[in-house]
């Protein structure tokens, strides 16, 4: 191993987290800690984070979030990727909010909060263009009523991320964010309610207000870099 470190100033990140915070008031702030907190300590950031007044902490994979939980955070932890069917029951006992956007993965959660008889929040991920996961808009309705309709499950929140909000001169962030809107008006018309509608990392927080809805998921911002 290479004689190297880097030295974290986290009373930086929490100070970075108060003021974005301010900027996007009154949305929430979720602080996205996945991949050890981007190398910086998932931990001791995820503290940070909630000290400076983080409303949310998100991370990738379940693992993620069982290390926070572990270590006695207790903020809302989002998974921002459906985890497996056979991770759902850990996804209950850690008190992780997991994103969904599969028929499978709606039946997953549902059963894992229903051997417990337990009500678990959830997350519906709709791709808006990224390409990367969640569900295809024309399918955003039949997948929102599936959770409904599921006595232990809750549709907490429904989401997307846009792909090239770092660059302001390009039009395909608002493309995505129509696309999105558009979703959010046919769960209007079918009386679906959505407590927390989110798309905005930091890039989108920062350069499009209208992208901000109730939550922005904030990562390499809260770590003092510009997104682009």
């Amino acid at each position: 191993m290479r004689p190297t470190w880097a030295d974290i100033n986290l009373s930086a990140i929490k100070d970075n987290v108060t003021e974005l915070k301010k900027l996007v008031s009154p949305s929430l702030f979720c602080a996205v800690v996945k991949a050890d907190a981007y190398g910086h300590g998932a931990i001791p950031v995820a503290r940070a984070a909630v000290e400076g007044g983080a409303d949310w902490l998100a991370v990738a994979l379940v693992e993620e979030g069982r290390e926070l939980r572990n270590a006695g955070i207790e903020a809302p932890i989002l998974l921002l990727s459906e985890p497996r069917p056979s991770e759902m029951v850990e996804v209950v006992e850690c008190g992780l909010v997991p994103t969904v956007y599969s028929g499978e993965g709606i039946s997953a959660a549902a059963a894992a909060a229903s051997s417990v008889n337990t009500m678990l929040n959830v997350h519906l991920k709709i791709d808006s263009g990224m390409r990367r996961v969640g569900a295809e808009p024309k399918f955003a309705v039949t997948l929102a009523q599936s959770v409904t309709q599921r006595e232990h499950l809750n549709l907490e929140g429904i989401w997307t991320h846009c792909a090239v909000a770092d660059d302001v001169n390009n039009s395909f962030s608002e493309h995505q964010l129509s696309i999105f809107n558009h979703v959010l008006e046919k769960l209007d018309q079918v009386d679906v309610p959505i407590k927390i509608c989110h798309a905005a990392n930091s890039a989108l927080a920062l350069n499009f207000p209208t992208g901000r809805y109730d939550m922005v998921r904030c990562g390499i911002a809260t770590y003092g870099i510009s997104p682009a």
